[in-house]
This record gives C-alpha cells, structure tokens and sequence, in this order.
C-alpha cells in the first residue's frame, strides 16, 4: 500500500512528533521520491532558519524601558492615598 504523505506530515516529522513507524515511512519514502525529498528539503531550509531567528526585545527597548525607570519616581499621594509618579 502506498502511503501519500503531506506537508503537515514532513512538519510533525521536522518537530519529532511522529511515531517510529511514521519515522521509517518517511524516512523510506524520502530515499525513493525525489520530490518530496526537495519538498522536504525546503521545509527542512525554512525550519532551520526559524529556529535561527532571535526571540526578544532589541538593546534599544531594553536601554529605553531602563531609562524610563530610573526617571520616575513614585510617592503616595496625600489626597487619594494612591501612588502617583512623579517625572525627574
């Protein structure tokens, strides 16, 4: 039996969420067909780059945030007893 195998297969397989016999299909499969191995081989080019992609604030918005913190200064407020902020 043929088994048709799809792009969100090659995905699950990339991210280690296929079972071991979905491993060895696949794994079979990508030695026989040369267009899904080229498929699989964008797939693999892309996943590869996103996982090179860095997650995070850039120096600028850290250093912007710190400086916002240390101009302001919070003193309770003697009408409403709440905080206010004062600006340096």
């Amino acid at each position: 039996m043929n088994k048709t195998f799809t792009q969100e297969d090659l995905i699950r397989f990339l991210y280690d969420e296929t079972s071991s016999f979905e491993n060895n299909q696949i794994d079979a499969f990508l030695i026989l067909n040369d267009e899904l191995k080229s498929h699989f081989l964008e797939l693999k080019n892309s996943f590869d780059c996103l996982n090179k992609i860095r997650l995070g604030p850039s120096k600028v918005t850290v250093n912007n945030i710190i400086s916002y913190a240390k101009a302001i200064e919070f003193v309770p407020s003697k009408q409403f007893g709440l905080i206010d902020f004062v600006m340096n």
